[in-house]
């Protein structure tokens, strides 16, 4: 893989196998992570996605795979729906407890008043890694000031299983645009199992309704763009819709989009303090469609 490439995609992919529509088991969804550790792609591995109902089960799916050999304990991302003391107290206990087969270092929280942000980060201890998603609505900016104030980072979804769950390009680039303005970091999740934009299945289901959906190459490549200062936000939105392939360029030391490019150290400024990964409860086919390009 090219060195701008690898820069674009190093730990870009959390693995949420157990979500829509992929919605594994979750021994079979450790399993495969566990192997996913083990093959030449893991640098694009990021980290393991799970409710904090089944931190539990996990570790001891993790332990269940330990003659694997792999001995180190797994980078794990809690979702959480409930962002009070008691939340805060139950992520201690399960990280204390579970430290040998996994790193608890990361929360995502489903959607909260912006009031109710800061007490949260404030409630944990440190060297958590807190992820906010926030709708795509008028109180985007307010939640995201919250945000960035608490000193923890935002996260947007970009797909689902409906057509109703997809943001269009301009809402997502209007994210983009607001976080780079503010200085909020973010994650991304939902609907970014293939490389480009283009009409999709929405589920595996042969009868699945189709849509158009984002691309994670476009995404990564409108982010590192903007946080570089190449694009506006109309143009963020373009490089969003864009479905050509032959419009990107992915050379050994840059890559671009039509007359803007951005170089490996802008890129790996862009992903350390921009947009730093993307959920998909697939890791393989995300592989087998860069691999259909050409880029892997």
């Amino acid at each position: 893989m090219l060195t701008a490439l690898q820069a674009l995609l190093a730990a870009a992919i959390d693995y949420a196998g157990m979500f829509p529509p992929a919605r594994l088991p979750l021994e079979s969804a450790a399993a495969c992570y566990a192997r996913y550790r083990s093959e030449p792609s893991r640098s694009l591995l990021g980290v393991f996605v799970v409710p904090i109902d089944r931190v539990d089960d996990l570790a001891a799916a993790r332990r269940g795979l330990a003659g694997d050999g792999d001995h180190g304990a797994w980078p794990v991302s809690v979702l959480v729906t409930d962002a009070d003391d008691g939340t805060a107290g139950r992520l201690h206990q399960l990280r204390d407890r579970h430290r040998d087969q996994l790193r608890l270092d990361a929360v995502e929280v489903a959607p909260i008043a912006a009031g109710a942000i800061a007490p949260f980060v404030h409630a944990l201890e440190s060297g958590w890694t807190v992820s906010f998603e926030l709708a795509l609505d008028p109180g985007l900016e307010e939640r995201l000031l919250a945000v960035v104030a608490a000193g923890a980072q935002a996260k947007v979804r970009t797909g689902g299983v409906t057509v109703e769950a997809i943001p269009s390009p301009s809402q997502v680039a209007v994210f983009l645009a607001l976080c780079h303005r503010i200085g909020a970091p973010f994650k991304a999740t939902a609907g970014l199992h293939h490389p480009l934009r283009g009409l999709r299945s929405l589920t595996y289901d042969v009868e699945s309704l189709r849509a158009e959906m984002h691309g994670f190459l476009n995404l990564l490549v409108a982010a590192v763009l903007l946080y570089d200062g190449k694009l506006t936000a109309e143009e963020a939105a373009a490089v969003l819709a864009e479905r050509d392939f032959e419009m990107f360029r992915f050379a050994a030391n840059e890559i671009g989009w039509r007359d803007y490019a951005v170089s490996v150290p802008a890129i790996e400024q862009a992903r350390s303090g921009f947009l730093r990964s993307f959920g998909s409860c697939s890791f393989e086919e995300p592989l087998q469609e860069l691999r259909e390009l050409g880029l892997s």
